[in-house]
């Protein structure tokens, strides 16, 4: 608890911006890391300033304007950087399962065009019928993030339907079968979430010594280390936007400081 605050500590009282990314466990351009060794303070550029932004293309007049001109690629890349990369992945694991369970049946499997009774008709059997590679019936977080992405791909561009399968009325006996099929996986103990492992203490230890704190980059894998363990950011969900004011400094009853986040 002592180095996480020392290093939160110093992230904060020296603008320590985390937003880097952490999609991928590469280490920073430690030539755009500066140092200054007499506070032993490291800073490192806001991700504002690092990250790819979509091309906006310049009037051909050559006039200047208040509004940019975005293309139509820019505008789905706006909206793809919206979802993090597992969201993506979840859509296009849930719309492929579903197009391979028309075609084994039969169906037409361009699912996108289908009308709302059509599709509420072929969701109801594929729900009850939907079954893992081993024949299994999937977990029930498994099975309502099938339903999620097949709404999300539905809903997201370039289809856009103006449909909800988990909310409108015309869904509605799809989702009585849903939610039949969500109880049957409860009593079949298939609604419990598997965690991992704790980490080995002894593997623990090894891990923070690896740390070189001398180093910008050893004190940056150190504190993304801490914040992942320490408040269980999951898939490193929102870790490219978090600030030194995302964390702050509290006392408890007993007087002893700990670190919290403020959102």
């Amino acid at each position: 608890m002592n180095k996480l605050k020392k290093v939160l500590t110093v992230v904060k009282n020296n603008n320590f911006y985390l937003g880097i990314g952490f999609d991928s466990l590469q280490e920073p351009d430690v030539q755009s890391i500066q140092v200054d060794n007499s506070a032993n303070a490291v800073k490192i550029p806001d991700q504002a300033s690092t990250t790819e932004r979509p091309s906006v293309s310049a009037d051909q007049s050559g006039s200047s304007s208040r509004f940019a001109k975005v293309k139509d690629d820019d505008l789905q890349q706006i909206i793809d950087g919206s979802l993090s990369k597992a969201t993506n992945r979840n859509t296009v694991w849930g719309v492929k399962l579903f197009r391979e369970w028309l075609q084994e049946r039969g169906y037409p499997s361009d699912f996108e065009n289908f009308d709302a009774q059509a599709l509420n008709t072929y969701l109801r059997s594929f729900y009850a019928e939907v079954r893992n590679g081993r024949g299994e019936m999937y977990s029930k977080s498994t099975f309502v993030g099938l339903r999620a992405a097949i709404n999300r791909h539905l809903r997201s561009p370039p289809y856009e339907r103006d449909i909800n399968i988990m909310n409108d009325k015309d869904f509605h006996t799809t989702n009585n079968v849903f939610i039949s099929m969500v109880r049957k996986m409860k009593k079949e103990g298939l609604d419990k979430t598997k965690h991992h492992a704790a980490i080995p203490a002894t593997e623990l230890a090894m891990i923070r010594e690896s740390f070189d704190l001398s180093l910008p980059v050893g004190l940056f894998n150190k504190v993304w280390f801490d914040i992942t363990l320490g408040f269980a950011r999951r898939g490193n969900e929102n870790q490219a936007s978090l600030r030194s004011s995302s964390f702050q400094v509290s006392v408890d009853e007993d007087g002893c400081e700990y670190i919290e986040m403020t959102h």
